[in-house]
């Protein structure tokens, strides 16, 4: 494979569902890495790993999906997607956690 040659040449609907279904999936494991239990908390992580991982595939894809979707842009949508739930889990989980238990 060639550098820079797409993963998938089955047009843009294919790489928007690619990333769609990587972004759906990492959001869903974070939920179960952090153990959230509130529902909405759970679709909010979901949601924010869809976005992110297509936010970011899109960006290091060239600003396209016409190519279909490059390695580049799959490993973005997916460190994307690891980087917001991080910084999710820090800034909103995370505290909440500690307020729920009293820890200082």
């Amino acid at each position: 494979m060639e550098r820079g040659a797409p993963v998938s040449s089955n047009g843009p609907t294919m790489a928007i569902f690619v990333l769609i279904i990587l972004g759906m999936s990492l959001g869903w494991f974070s939920s179960v890495l952090a153990r959230t239990d509130a529902p909405s908390a759970i679709l909010s992580q979901i949601g924010l790993g869809l976005v992110a991982a297509v936010l970011f595939g899109f960006v290091f894809n060239g600003g396209s999906m016409l190519g279909g979707l490059t390695a580049l842009g799959l490993s973005a949508g997916a460190g994307g997607a690891i980087l917001a739930l991080v910084i999710y889990y820090f800034a909103v989980i995370r505290p909440r956690k500690d307020d729920q238990t009293g820890a200082v």
